[in-house]
């Protein structure tokens, strides 16, 4: 059930190796489960349809998708902070979102079987089906990532965010790799049995703890202390706890609104890292849209699909390798800061690379230190985020917010990229452009003040 109630954080303990294993596990699954269709899958079905109009299929596929989602993060976020039940604040959301995901993409899937003379009944059901899905993942991605700030000492940020970065460029190289080692249906249906199958470690070893509920009126809204997070398990003292027998509603109307969109002047480091977010995912997206027409008309590659799938190797290989160690190094060493600007000046350096290089051999030695350095991005980022979520009430409406920053972004590359591929002189001009959108966003994380 849905309740405008006040939250109050239960003291968090140090959470397992395992459980950050289960939950990795979880989130790759979820990974997976967007990236087969969006890499692939679904390209490949409107070839199928739409041979001489793909372009636009694909387009207007894509787009209201991209839109669903756009709506659909922060409202899963608004739900689940204002969720009460046995199960918690996220669990729900999550089991609902997967579920309805994997039906949607069954009639996805289904989709695959109709002869070419029923592609209108067919791109019908699969444009339905794919606005579902985007609406239904992102009601199990943003309470999963709620789950950190949640559960997880601030001293382990960088470790569980770097997990999430090395899951998340897995997904989609497996998600890629399933799209390609088997036929369309069988696709789609081994990547439902991936989505069920790695969130049933995590729901079956890790019950949520529940929050303590002021003015629910059942037995569970009592100011209760779970064992394991009571201070003689060396749980670390809750922030701004309230005495006990204190109460109190989340505010509704305007104030509830002021509370769902923060207030610049309260909350300006939750702006900046969402600035900085934009910038960094705009940047990656811009100098990554055109990378097949790059590799062949700037560089003359002889196999431009083989040249992506050889970049493509070769940075999420280093992504994997950054990011990892960089978010346990950041945890060890307890700053965030620097390694966002570190891989924010790689990140310009491997653009510089590919706005004037003419060699394919240069673009692989791009794509390493692209790779590198977004891997270690990649590790930090979200561990920011969680420092920057302005209230504990809101963490997950407020998650959902500031994916909007990661989301906006394949939005709006590939008009941004159009315009930069002919008013700045080509490819060269895009790539300066992208690796000055990385420094700007770099520079900018040194005014978040939440954390070193």
């Amino acid at each position: 059930m849905i309740f405008p109630v006040t939250v109050v954080q239960s003291p968090k303990l140090e959470v397992s190796r395992g459980w950050i294993s289960r939950f990795g596990l979880m989130y790759l699954g979820q990974n997976i489960a967007w990236a087969a269709p969006t890499n692939l899958l679904l390209s490949a079905q409107i070839l199928v349809w739409f041979p001489e109009d793909k372009e636009r299929q694909l387009a207007l596929l894509m787009t209201a998708g991209g839109l669903v989602s756009l709506l659909a993060s922060p409202l899963a976020g608004i739900f689940s902070d204002r969720t009460r039940s046995s199960l918690g604040r996220r669990t729900p959301w999550i089991i609902a979102g997967i579920t309805i995901s994997s039906v949607a993409l069954g009639v996805a899937g289904w989709t695959a079987t109709l002869p070419g003379d029923s592609r209108s009944l067919g791109y019908g059901l699969l444009l339905a089906a794919w606005m579902v899905f985007q609406f239904a993942i992102a009601l199990a991605v943003t309470p999963t990532q709620s789950i950190v700030p949640d559960q997880v000492t601030e001293r382990q940020f960088g470790t569980v965010s770097g997990v999430m970065g090395m899951t998340y460029t897995l997904g989609i190289v497996l998600g890629t790799a399933l799209s390609v080692a088997l036929p369309r249906p069988w696709a789609y249906a081994a990547v439902i049995v991936v989505l069920l199958a790695t969130a049933v470690p995590f729901f079956t070893r890790d019950r949520e703890p529940l929050p303590w509920l002021a003015g629910s009126g059942d037995p569970e809204s009592g100011l209760e202390t779970s064992p394991a997070a009571s201070p003689a398990h060396g749980a670390e003292p809750a922030a701004k706890q309230p005495e006990a027998g204190a109460t109190g509603t989340t505010p509704t109307g305007l104030a509830a609104a002021r509370r769902v969109v923060p207030n610049p002047k309260d909350a300006p480091d939750f702006y900046w890292m969402f600035l900085t977010r934009l910038l960094l995912m705009l940047a990656q997206a811009i100098a990554l849209f055109f990378l097949l027409y790059y590799l062949r008309d700037r560089i003359g590659f002889h196999d431009p699909e083989l040249g992506v799938l050889i970049l493509t190797a070769v940075f999420a290989g280093c992504v994997v390798a950054t990011a990892l160690w960089s978010g346990w190094f950041s945890d060890k060493l307890g700053v965030r800061k620097p390694f966002i600007l570190f891989s924010a000046t790689g990140v310009a350096g491997a653009c510089a690379v590919l706005a004037f290089t003419s060699s394919f051999t240069m673009v692989v030695v791009g794509a390493v230190i692209l790779g590198l350095s977004w891997g270690v991005y990649q590790a930090i980022d979200q561990a920011l985020v969680n420092a920057v979520l302005p209230t504990e009430q809101e963490r997950a409406t407020h998650m959902g917010l500031i994916n909007l920053a990661v989301l906006l972004p394949n939005t709006l590359a590939p008009s941004i990229a159009a315009i930069a591929l002919s008013l700045l002189g080509g490819y060269t001009g895009l790539y300066l452009l992208a690796g000055a959108m990385c420094l700007a966003g770099g520079v900018l994380v040194l005014k978040i003040q939440a954390t070193r």
